[in-house]
């Protein structure tokens, strides 16, 4: 290197140069012919003499610029230099951020239809995506006689009513009242729906088989509801059905964001900037974790806060304790009885000991429906009570209830029979035919 040359300024070649001895060396052990591993070292060579003699060069521009300009000269050029690069920056930051926040809402909403087609593509058109609250329902008059499991690669029959109910038309109500009969809204999410078994498996449906035509049981499951939903759907669904009891069937992820993730649309709708939410912010939460600056209410886009009531998770209930305060007020003022249901994770490890890692909620579903005066259903409990063995009740691949005489929704069937109606070992009607259209309630 060059007397008086800056050392800064050769670090490039100087790498390149290393770079080019140790390909030579690499090509040495490997017996790599000359023709391959020299004619690259070479040219690596070149660049890197060319890189010092731009480094030589712009330590000779610099020495001579000190030379030829006063110190208040030098400043003034420092002090305009750094006006233009922030006037650059202003420019650049005024163009490009509606241009980020403009690629950020289209590539989330992009995400968001990409996960809706995924999934119909899966089963059809089953959901109709809305742009309230409750975010999607189940699609009336959805009918698959062949839909596909991914996870089980099973195929099965799926019928939405036209009342957007699973299962088959409704009875007329009024007529069910009129003859002294009752009516048992079942709500929840997939293990309600009856996800991944074919039509006439679901509980609800096997019960309308036990308990005969006097009871008329509605399948109000729906795939990835959580408790905000439930209680979302009861506002619909309690005045026109008028229930006599309603089921609230909860499960250990009620407080998650769900399935379809969330229309952004939706949860993002108050956020100031979509590109400070899902891009700076969580860069910057990683970068300086814990700064309650970039808390989702903090000082740096105030409004940008994801919905909590979606967000909300174990331990924390708070928000999940609210929705169901305001479904037991709805049963209330509609004149239902509300049934708290627990629906336990059996492929949890420790499921039948005191290790279960869902234990803490069980209890705090108890004390729940214990506070709000229900009566309350604990499936695991039955579970270790009874004889059964917990993993034959579900279905291996993704821990739903298994569909047959022996699987859970049987299970939960018999339970509810019992533990609501005080009916023991309630004999099934008939066989659920799981190719038919559907099963009309007896």
């Amino acid at each position: 290197m060059r007397e008086g040359e800056d050392n800064s300024d050769s670090l490039v070649s100087r790498a390149a140069t290393r770079l080019a001895k140790g390909l030579r060396r690499v090509a040495d052990r490997n017996d790599v012919s000359a023709g391959s591993g020299r004619p690259l070292s070479r040219i690596l060579a070149a660049l890197g003499r060319r890189l010092d003699a731009w480094g030589g060069s712009l330590a000779r521009r610099r020495q001579t610029d000190l030379a030829r300009h006063s110190p208040a000269q030098r400043a003034r050029r420092t002090r305009l230099r750094i006006a233009f690069a922030a006037t650059g920056f202003t420019i650049a930051a005024a163009l490009g951020y509606p241009l980020a926040e403009m690629i950020t809402r289209k590539v989330e909403r992009a995400s968001f239809a990409r996960i809706v087609e995924a999934y119909n593509g899966q089963h059809g058109a089953m959901f109709q995506m809305t742009h309230d609250p409750i975010q999607y329902r189940n699609t009336p008059g959805f009918h698959d006689r062949h839909a596909y499991s991914v996870p089980t690669g099973r195929r099965f029959e799926y019928r939405i009513n036209s009342a957007g109910f699973r299962g088959a038309e409704l009875p007329d109500l009024a007529e069910v009242r009129a003859a002294g009969g009752r009516i048992v809204l079942h709500v929840g999410d997939s293990f309600v729906f009856g996800m991944n078994v074919g039509e006439g498996e679901p509980f609800p449906a096997r019960l309308n088989r036990k308990l005969g035509p006097s009871v008329v049981n509605v399948n109000g499951g729906v795939i990835g509801y959580n408790l905000p939903q439930y209680r979302d759907s009861l506002r619909e669904n309690l005045p026109r059905l008028r229930p006599d009891i309603v089921t609230l069937n909860l499960y250990v992820n009620d407080f998650d964001r769900r399935m379809l993730e969330r229309n952004p649309d939706i949860w993002l709708k108050d956020a100031g900037s979509w590109f400070l939410e899902l891009r700076v912010k969580p860069a910057l939460r990683k970068i300086l974790p814990g700064l309650d600056l970039l808390r989702p209410h903090g000082p740096i886009n105030p409004r940008g806060s994801h919905n909590e009531a979606l967000d909300a998770r174990f331990p924390n209930f708070a928000l999940g304790r609210a929705a169901f305060l305001d479904i037991v007020a709805l049963c209330r003022e509609s004149g239902a009885e509300l049934v708290v249901v627990s629906h336990p994770l059996i492929l949890a490890p420790g499921f039948a000991t005191d290790r279960y890692q869902y234990l803490r909620m069980n209890g705090i579903f108890r004390d729940w429906a214990a506070g709000a005066g229900c009566r309350f259903v604990d499936l695991r409990e039955e579970i270790l009570r009874s004889e059964t063995r917990p993993e034959s009740l579900v279905i291996p691949e993704d821990g739903h209830w298994e569909g047959g005489a022996r699987g859970g929704h049987e299970f939960v069937a018999n339970v509810l029979a019992r533990e609501i109606f005080g009916i023991d070992d309630p004999q099934d009607s008939e066989t659920p035919d799981r190719s038919a259209d559907s099963i009309q309630p007896q």
